[in-house]
């Protein structure tokens, strides 16, 4: 099965209010994903560590990148 790459809005639009990790992730210019294959996706960022610890080590994953959209109460703190 060959993997369906997607653009941000169609990631965002079939995993809402959920964490995506996105593998062979393409950027612009100032480091936004444009596009990708979705590896995994959770409503809780543990969720998509361990699939992220195994494909770090995979040389066929390109770029991984971690997305969230989630939406995050008032006057919380994401530390990265």
């Amino acid at each position: 099965m060959e993997a369906e790459f997607l653009s941000e809005a169609q990631i965002k639009e079939r995993y809402p209010e959920e964490w995506v990790l996105v593998r062979n992730a393409e950027f612009d210019d100032k480091w936004n994903v444009v596009r990708g294959v979705v590896a995994a996706h959770s409503r809780e960022a543990e969720g998509i560590q361990e699939m992220q610890s195994l494909l770090a080590h995979d040389e066929t994953s390109g770029n991984l990148a971690r997305l969230c959209f989630r939406t995050l109460p008032k006057n919380t703190v994401v530390l990265l």
